[in-house]
């Protein structure tokens, strides 16, 4: 099971910050008895277009190892 996990900068037009990653990353391999799948973590830009509820630019976080693999036995997979 994939669950995606999507959060946005707090001020307007605010790039991405890769640290808040990892500390989500930290705290969810703390976490215990979350349910096993992989868990795709992503921070995105805070730009988005009210009359249509879109982003006006896409700008993630770098996709490349934000995702925390938890096992069915708990245990996270490095």
């Amino acid at each position: 099971m994939i669950i995606e996990m999507t959060f946005y900068m707090r001020k307007k037009h605010e790039n991405p910050d890769r640290t808040l990653v990892d500390k989500i990353k930290d705290e969810l391999k703390k976490q215990k008895d979350f349910p096993p799948g992989e868990y795709s973590i992503s921070v995105n830009s805070n730009d988005i277009l009210m009359r249509t509820g879109t982003e006006k630019e896409y700008k993630d976080s770098d996709k490349e190892h934000n995702e925390v693999i938890i096992e069915p036995n708990g245990e996270v997979a490095k």
